[in-house]
């Protein structure tokens, strides 16, 4: 697996040191860039039917729409379950609700400035290129892809 590498910022990144190391499949400490992945991250140490997990350990190529070229998208999560025995795998990628289709159709349906709608127009046709990528990806290796938002960490 190939791992995203990023400069650590204190201002806009959070550092997380896992209680059940030996689940956690990469660095320690993982810089989680919201408290969103913060809340997911939690969950993963402390949820029993997860196995194996890490953050930001696969890439998967995809066509950049704005950039015209090949990128790697860097998923948030990867996790494995043991669930009856029966052992499945997820990509998972969180985001705020307002960066998904559904959230994205109600911002459109706001009036906004019309540089704020082309910057989240871009944003949007990213993420698109990204988790087509990323099924294409699961589809292939026998897994499934989530999207997971702050609804679904309630």
């Amino acid at each position: 697996m190939g791992y995203m590498r990023h400069v650590y910022n204190p201002t806009k990144h959070k550092l997380f040191v896992p209680k059940n190391l030996e689940k956690y499949d990469g660095n320690v400490p993982i810089v989680l860039r919201s408290g969103l992945e913060l809340k997911f991250a939690l969950w993963c140490d402390n949820e029993i039917k997860i196995v194996k997990w890490s953050s930001e350990t696969i890439a998967i190529p995809y066509w950049n729409p704005i950039k015209k070229r090949y990128a790697n998208y860097y998923p948030d999560f990867f996790i494995t379950t043991d669930v009856n025995n029966k052992k499945l795998n997820y990509i998972i990628e969180i985001k705020p609700v307002k960066e998904t289709p559904k959230g994205v159709i109600n911002t459109i349906n706001r009036s906004r400035s019309k540089n704020v709608l082309l910057l989240e127009k871009r944003k949007y046709m990213i993420n698109s290129a990204k988790w087509n990528a990323a099924l294409l990806f699961c589809n292939k290796y026998n897994m499934e892809f989530k999207i997971i938002t702050e609804e679904s960490l309630k």
